[in-house]
């Protein structure tokens, strides 16, 4: 009986062996997975490359923001944060912008009463908190009609026609 067990389990390891998969070389692998990352890597860079240079000639050499990016991701965020607020606080195409609308004292139609005074005599639109006061300068109280702007319902009355 002791025999019969003996070859049995001899049996069975053979088959355990032959059923067993080749072990993967896992040093070839990380090799092929390596070369596959820095061929996709490589072209993404002649990519951003292309790209980078055909929006500089067609929206211009100010219009693209490079940052260095060997430093922490929190560096970064801040740099990029850093460089872009100013272009979209003072770009020239702001939907609030677009809203005011500067109103004239020439008169509607040739009629008596000036674009300014037709916005005042409406029920639509009222003076701002502000009243006849500029509010861009609350320091130097200027009361003038001269450079009226309506915004959202609201007619402000400006110093000047810079501010």
């Amino acid at each position: 009986m002791k025999e019969w067990e003996t070859e049995q389990d001899a049996s069975w390891a053979q088959q355990d062996e032959d059923n067993e998969p080749p072990k993967a070389n896992t040093d070839e692998m990380f090799e092929a997975e390596r070369n596959d990352i820095k061929e996709q890597r490589d072209g993404d860079l002649e990519f951003i490359d292309a790209f980078v240079t055909e929006f500089k000639t067609r929206c211009g050499e100010t219009s693209v923001v490079t940052i260095k990016t060997d430093v922490s991701a929190e560096f970064v965020f801040i740099k990029l944060v850093d460089k872009l607020k100013d272009r979209f606080g003072m770009r020239q195409d702001l939907i609030e912008r677009q809203q005011a609308k500067p109103l004239s004292n020439k008169k509607v139609l040739d009629k008596p009463k000036t674009v300014l005074q037709f916005h005042e005599d409406s029920f639509t639109y009222r003076q701002s908190k502000f009243g006849r006061h500029s509010p861009i300068s609350p320091s130097n109280p200027v009361k003038t009609r001269d450079h009226a702007v309506l915004y959202r319902e609201r007619i402000y009355y400006l110093a000047d026609s810079d501010e």
